[in-house]
C-alpha cells in the first residue's frame, strides 16, 4: 500500500476532527435545553415541540409540565387537567383586535370578568380559539343539577378538539349569593373540572352577561340557560331547561370542525 503524502495527511486528520466535532456537538445537542422547558433539545425534536419556545402551543404550560401530567405540548387544547390554571389565548385575541358590544346571533360577544372556584380572575376572551359552552345555574334549581351531573362528561368528550364548558352560578342552594364555598360544593358535586365561576346578579361580573341577554331578549329567566360560542367567540345559540349532551354535541360539533 502507498504512502499518503503530506496533503493527504493534513486531510485525513482534518476530517478526523471534523468527524470528532460533531459527534461532540452531537453529545452536547442531546444534552441542552435550549428554552429551559424541563427537555432537552433531543427530546424536543421526538415530540416535533419547538427546542427554543417554553410553550409550543401557546396554552400558557411549559412543554415539559404538560409531558409530566401526559398531555400532549403540541396541542393548544390539551393542558394538565384538574389544576387551578386554564389555558390563556388572550394575546391572541388582542391580536385579533377582539371587541364585542352588544349581544345579537352571529356577533362577537363582549369581553366578562369572573372569579373561579379557585378564587382567580377568568376572562371570557382568554377562551379565544375555543368553542365555549357557558351554563348559566343556581344551586336551588333541580334541573341545573341534573345538567350538571353530566357537564363533566361532556366536556371531556370534546376537550382536546377545542371545547370548553364553563358553569356561571347566580345563585346558591338557599337563594343566596354565591361564594367560593359554595362554587367548590358545586365542583365537588359533579366532579368537575372546568371553570366554575360566579355571576352573581347583585354583581357587575359576569351577570353582565346574563341580564346583557335578557336585555337583548335572548333570555327570559329559566335555569339552566345555556350560551353557546364559535372559536370566534360569536354567539351561535341560545337555549333555556334541559338539554341532553348528544343534543349538545350536535351543535357542538360543526363548529369544532
Amino acid at each position: 500500500m502507498g504512502r499518503l503524502g503530506r496533503v493527504g495527511r493534513i486531510f485525513v486528520l482534518s476530517a478526523l476532527i471534523g468527524c470528532t466535532r460533531s459527534v461532540s456537538d452531537t453529545a452536547l445537542n442531546a444534552e441542552r435545553d435550549q428554552d429551559g422547558d424541563g427537555l432537552t433539545d433531543q427530546e424536543e425534536a421526538d415530540l416535533g415541540t419547538d427546542p427554543t419556545n417554553t410553550d409550543t402551543d401557546g396554552d400558557g404550560f411549559a412543554d415539559g409540565d404538560e409531558v409530566s401530567a401526559e398531555t400532549d405540548p403540541a396541542n393548544p387544547f390539551s393542558w394538565p387537567y384538574g389544576g387551578d390554571v386554564w389555558p390563556d389565548f388572550s394575546d391572541e385575541a388582542d391580536a385579533a383586535g377582539l371587541a364585542g358590544d352588544a349581544y345579537a346571533i352571529g356577533e362577537v360577544v363582549p369581553n366578562v370578568m369572573a372569579i373561579d372556584q379557585y378564587g382567580n380572575e377568568v376572562s371570557l376572551y382568554q377562551f379565544y380559539g375555543m368553542v365555549v359552552l357557558l351554563d348559566f345555574s343556581a344551586g336551588w334549581c333541580e334541573k341545573c343539577t341534573e345538567t350538571a351531573a353530566t357537564a363533566q362528561a361532556l366536556w371531556e368528550a370534546r376537550r382536546e378538539q377545542g371545547f370548553m364548558v364553563v358553569h356561571a352560578l347566580l345563585q346558591d342552594d338557599a337563594w343566596n349569593t354565591v361564594d367560593l364555598a359554595f362554587q367548590n360544593t358545586w365542583v365537588e358535586t359533579f366532579g368537575i373540572e372546568f371553570p366554575v365561576v360566579d355571576a352573581d346578579t347583585s354583581s357587575t361580573i359576569a351577570s353582565e352577561m346574563y341580564l346583557g341577554l335578557d336585555e337583548a331578549d335572548l333570555n327570559d329567566g329559566w335555569m339552566p340557560f345555556l350560551v353557546l360560542l364559535d372559536r370566534e367567540l360569536r354567539l351561535i345559540d341560545t337555549h333555556e331547561g334541559v338539554i341532553s349532551n348528544e343534543e349538545v354535541l350536535g351543535l357542538v360539533d360543526p363548529l369544532l370542525e
